[in-house]
């Protein structure tokens, strides 16, 4: 069975184009969104690059993209849009961010793995940001999205689970971890988008009882 895309192809194979560029001209990034996840799992391609980025770096970001026929996109206080070809940008940095992880923390103690020579955020921060973007959009394409990304992490290492529950509690965030455990709970069609396959129940009541005991 051929794993069912949520996205266009085409658009993510331009994205993965556009990444490897990035990569290329050695810009100082860490991944996280639909990206971090695929190098960390292999679970499914993503059509926006997003990443965190240092104030003092962005320059550097924002010449290459508008050189290259880029635009930016109307300027905000959570993140710094930009639009090159198809392909959608979102850059978070120290100054520019609405996400629950600091920004100048994951760079100053390298919080971040080395996948495919990309820097990509440590997995358990990076399931607390997709958990956080999972919210409010449960019945949109980019909610599904979400969830599958979200068991791919913790169908791909028990750790990675375990790793979220530590940061979580290590902030007193027991709604997070009540977030995690409802979004398994009421998972079921994600399994097969995640694993290219059926599923059968006693299979994905397997998997779930393992992530919620990690969870524990």
């Amino acid at each position: 069975m051929r794993r069912k895309l949520i996205w266009d192809e085409e658009l993510m194979l331009q994205s993965r184009q556009l990444l490897e560029t990035f990569k290329a001209r050695a810009f100082d990034m860490v991944l996280i969104g639909g990206w971090a996840v695929y190098f960390l799992t292999r679970y499914h391609m993503s059509r926006v690059i997003d990443f965190l980025m240092r104030d003092r770096e962005l320059w550097k970001m924002r010449s290459f993209i508008q050189a290259s026929g880029g635009r930016e996109k109307a300027p905000g206080i959570r993140k710094v849009g930009f639009e090159l070809g198809d392909v959608g940008i979102d850059i978070y940095t120290e100054t520019r961010s609405g996400l629950p992880v600091d920004v100048n923390e994951v760079f100053e103690k390298d919080l971040f793995v080395i996948e495919d020579g990309y820097k990509v955020l440590e997995p358990g921060r990076l399931l607390r940001l997709k958990l956080d973007a999972a919210r409010g959009r449960d019945q949109s394409p980019k909610g599904l999205k979400d969830r599958c990304d979200i068991l791919s992490i913790c169908l791909k290492d028990i750790s990675y689970v375990v790793s979220y529950k530590n940061l979580v509690l290590g902030t007193n965030d027991r709604a997070a971890l009540e977030g995690l455990r409802s979004l398994v709970k009421n998972a079921d069609i994600e399994f097969e988008y995640v694993l290219g396959e059926k599923v059968s129940p006693g299979r994905v009541k397997k998997f779930k009882e393992r992530i919620l005991s990690a969870l524990e």
